[in-house]
């Protein structure tokens, strides 16, 4: 398991790691609804995840039908779906 955040992004399009200076050292841009901040638990690990995310598994208390998912995504046959983000290092 993992220490995980889970922020609806419609304020923010950008996610920054600041040092103990704040001084900004990497940055990610993206245009998606959620961004998953994240470090595996108990682990002692030296890296934190910052993860743009199009859509995410159901809420824990989620009965619905797959159509009633939020952040679902919905393509007609042939449709395609292209998204990205960019990651700047300082």
């Amino acid at each position: 398991p993992s220490a995980l955040l889970v922020f609806i992004a419609l304020f923010f399009g950008s996610l920054s790691l600041l040092d103990s200076n704040r001084n900004e050292y990497v940055k990610v841009e993206f245009d998606m609804p959620l961004c998953g901040i994240w470090s595996p638990a108990k682990k002692n690990a030296p890296f934190i995840c910052l993860e743009p995310w199009c859509g995410r598994c159901d809420s824990k208390d989620f009965d619905g039908e797959l159509q009633d998912r939020e952040y679902g995504n919905k393509l007609k046959p042939s449709e395609e779906f292209e998204n990205g983000y960019s990651i700047t290092i300082y």
